[in-house]
């Protein structure tokens, strides 16, 4: 990961939160069911972002090592 893709990572990480918040938001005004898919899909996001932040962090740490 070159220098140059942090902005972008970050962006991307931003991205999964915001549609993870819009997300669940929109679940509140729904029924149950279709509340549900949508609260399952907030966790996908909710997942991506936390996977991304970890490998952005990582990336960080492992540089400053070397």
């Amino acid at each position: 990961m070159s220098g140059s893709n942090y902005p972008l990572k970050i962006a991307q990480i931003k991205a999964d939160l915001f549609v993870a918040k819009a997300t669940i938001e929109e679940a509140r005004k729904r029924t149950p069911s279709a509340g549900k898919y949508l609260k399952g899909q907030a966790g996908y996001h909710l997942q991506q972002a936390a996977e991304k932040l970890i490998k952005y962090r990582f990336t960080i740490l492992f540089r400053s090592l070397t």
